[in-house]
């Protein structure tokens, strides 16, 4: 009980500081220098890694944007393209048309001016049997022979016809 603790700085304590400080600057030397340098490349690395992702990611925003706008530009002149395209496919289209229309119509004329030389024929070849064929028309209906002769047919009026039919 009686012992009371000295706590006065004697030659231990220098001792002690001197192994201290001696541990520090070999410690320093092979643990914290190179300890401190690895820290500083890495975070070099993460840092300098992080700029250059923001550096690729602003200038791939900018290629983005590049890229876009000279799509639009393309998409523009693609679709005056297509319109040039539709327009004189269009104009072809009409030039066709027409070109149809002035062959069929010439080939119409052709036809109706021969159907018209035809029927004028066979009308100039039949009018010689109208009034053979009228008489046998006559003579199976009537049940008698009948005889029509030219002039009834083109100028006689219908009750002289009739009275040439009776005979």
């Amino acid at each position: 009980m009686g012992h009371t603790p000295d706590l006065t700085p004697n030659l231990t304590l220098l001792i002690q500081l001197g192994i201290f400080f001696a541990c520090y600057f070999v410690m320093r030397g092979l643990v914290f220098g190179p300890y401190l340098r690895l820290l500083n490349v890495r975070r070099e690395r993460t840092i300098g890694s992080d700029e250059d992702a923001r550096e690729a990611v602003a200038k791939a925003e900018a290629r983005k944007t590049q890229y876009e706008a000279y799509m639009l530009e393309e998409r523009k002149k693609a679709q005056l393209f297509a319109d040039e395209k539709k327009r004189e496919i269009a104009e072809e289209e009409k030039s066709i048309i027409q070109a149809g229309r002035e062959a069929a119509s010439k080939e119409l004329e052709v036809l109706r001016s021969n159907s018209k030389a035809e029927l004028d024929k066979a009308s100039k070849e039949l009018a010689p049997l109208v009034n053979e064929y009228a008489s046998a028309i006559s003579s199976k209906l009537l049940g008698r022979k009948v005889q029509i002769s030219s002039a009834s047919v083109g100028g006689a009026s219908s009750s002289s016809r009739e009275e040439m039919v009776r005979e």
